[in-house]
């Protein structure tokens, strides 16, 4: 499936300037996509009905432009926009009035380089406002990979899709609930805590003091895990595939021998971050904290204000940075052994401790 995708990618990427309406967004990019990646034939009628059209009662005419079928019964519907076009909420009333009236379950809004899947979960035959998947061809890795092959021709079962939207939003909820503490932890999780790790007095100057904690501790857990982040999830320049979903850390063989960077590697390494914001900062005020196998800089020793951090593995070296738009996900950059390439990335490490600065 990666190979297909990645062929879509590439018409995508050769092609998009020349992409400029719907019907060329629908030959280019969605047909292959429908044949190639899910395995039905657009050019069988029986199995994909392109400007599907149906009424509903007093309303006449509904079109939507693909219904895939299955044993003369459509199973899921397809709406394009062009491919530069948005895709939102607003688009998605074609959409909702066949999957309220047919038989099918599931509703994709795409425009060629985004796919949104739909279904009925919160309210039977009445689709959700919000999608239970979606991706982007730039980002696809193997958990998406997995959840694509449920909607395949040859694998296409109603129920276990059923089952998997429902573990999906199970997820989602979770994800969202941990990312809020993570951020701004509520009274009750601090409590919860604070009774697993405190046993004297807890009073309310304690509970204060633990919400500090509590996110100091959430931030160290995410340095560790950056610090450990597997180079298989980096593309070639570095930064990460899909910085939503990070490969589970594996269990270090015995035998694997620790990497163990230099004291020149360090002075480089240093000298460079110090280098690139001297004209920005008081270098005074950039605190280094060392890990076996990172170093990161802050400012004011605020390890909420981390710039940056090198992350060294045997011969692939790596700068990370926060996302400007989104401080909890992460840039990455492959500097290898040469340390003169945090350089190329300079303007990334000014604009985040610039936005530091500002707070």
């Amino acid at each position: 499936m990666h190979d297909k995708i990645e062929t879509i990618k590439n018409a995508y990427n050769d092609d998009k300037d020349l992409i400029y309406d719907e019907e060329n967004t629908r030959y280019s990019l969605i047909d292959p996509f429908i044949e190639s990646v899910l395995g039905y034939d657009v050019r069988n009628i029986k199995e994909v009905k392109k400007q599907f059209t149906t009424d509903f009662g007093q309303k006449k005419g509904f079109k939507v432009d693909y219904a895939i079928f299955k044993d003369g019964n459509p199973i899921i519907l397809l709406d394009a926009e062009k491919l530069k076009g948005k895709l939102s909420i607003e688009n998605t009333e074609q959409l909702s009035f066949f999957l309220n009236y047919t038989a099918a379950k599931i509703a994709i809004l795409t425009n060629g380089y985004e796919y949104r899947f739909y279904t009925d979960f919160v309210k039977e035959n009445i689709m959700d406002n919000d999608p239970f998947f979606k991706f982007t061809l730039d980002i696809f890795d193997e958990s998406t990979a997995d959840i694509l092959k449920m909607f395949t021709k040859d694998l296409f079962d109603l129920d276990k899709i059923k089952s998997a939207v429902r573990d999906l939003k199970c997820i989602k909820s979770i994800k969202n609930y941990i990312e809020e503490q993570m951020t701004n932890p509520s009274d009750e999780f601090i409590k919860l805590i604070v009774s697993k790790v405190y046993k004297t007095t807890k009073n309310k100057k304690v509970l204060e003091k633990f919400k500090d904690l509590t996110q100091k501790a959430f931030n160290a857990i995410i340095l560790d895990k950056i610090s450990e982040h597997p180079t298989k999830d980096l593309d070639k320049e570095g930064k990460i595939v899909n910085p939503e979903t990070l490969t589970p850390l594996k269990q270090k063989d015995e035998s694997e021998v620790e990497y163990r960077y230099s004291d020149e590697e360090i002075t480089v390494g240093e000298n460079s971050i110090k280098e690139i914001l001297k004209n920005h900062i008081n270098i005074d005020r950039i605190s280094i904290k060392r890990n076996p196998k990172s170093f990161n800089f802050f400012i004011d020793d605020d390890e909420k204000k981390v710039i940056c951090r090198i992350v060294f593995h045997v011969g692939k070296n790596q700068l990370s940075w926060p996302n400007i738009k989104k401080l909890e996900k992460w840039q990455w950059y492959v500097i290898g052994k040469d340390f003169n390439k945090i350089h190329n990335k300079s303007a990334d490490i000014i604009e985040v401790a610039v936005k530091f600065l500002g707070k």
